[in-house]
């Protein structure tokens, strides 16, 4: 089993078919958790960055950190590149921890919104199970049947904030405005999601 965050690159490296399970998240409640990680972890590469801003609106629209916010989701599932030789141009230039990981998540969308939501659409309609992260226990569930494992009696959560967070009623109308203009294909990825689900 491989359990992780993976992007559309990474069947390319497994030599057999796999079953895939995609879990979508509501893209308001994925920028600020992701805003969140990164101001709690100071290895983080732009940790100094969202410390200096403090602020989702500075975080969504600062161009540096933006990519970590627009349509993140609908990117990581459509874009397509030659891992092997993003690495390679990594390893020649940066010794910077996670700079593979800021390399692969700061590639802009490498299509047009109709054709990402078409490649989305048809990535998730092959994937064996499809679900959203507030319904993550009816998914444990569903791949617990179909696999016949016995269904732990409570889901274990992992890497949650231990200090205090942005919640979605604090946000100003800017930061809003700001989440929903940047991340209008994940919306429809959403919808998706909650459609097949």
């Amino acid at each position: 089993m491989f359990w992780g965050h993976f992007y559309r690159p990474f069947h390319r490296f497994v030599e057999e078919e796999i079953d895939t399970i995609v879990v979508v998240r509501n893209p308001i409640g994925r920028t600020l958790s992701h805003f969140e990680h990164i101001r709690r972890a100071p290895e983080h590469y732009f940790h100094k960055r969202i410390r200096d801003h403090n602020s989702v609106l500075e975080f969504v629209t600062d161009p540096l950190t933006r990519p970590m916010v627009e349509n993140f989701q609908i990117r990581m599932i459509c874009n397509q590149y030659d891992i092997q030789s993003v690495v390679a141009d990594v390893a020649e230039r940066s010794s910077e921890m996670f700079a593979l990981e800021r390399q692969i998540e700061s590639f802009p969308l490498q299509v047009d919104a109709t054709t990402a939501l078409t490649v989305a659409k048809d990535y998730l309609m092959r994937a064996r199970f499809v679900g959203i992260t507030s319904e993550v226990s009816a998914l444990v569930e569903r791949i617990s049947r179909a696999y016949g494992w016995i269904l732990p009696d409570q889901l274990e959560s992992l890497n949650i904030a231990t200090s205090r967070v942005t919640r979605v009623d604090w946000l100003s109308s800017a930061e809003l405005s700001a989440i929903v203009d940047a991340t209008r294909l994940d919306w429809s990825l959403y919808e998706l999601a909650r459609g097949i689900v």
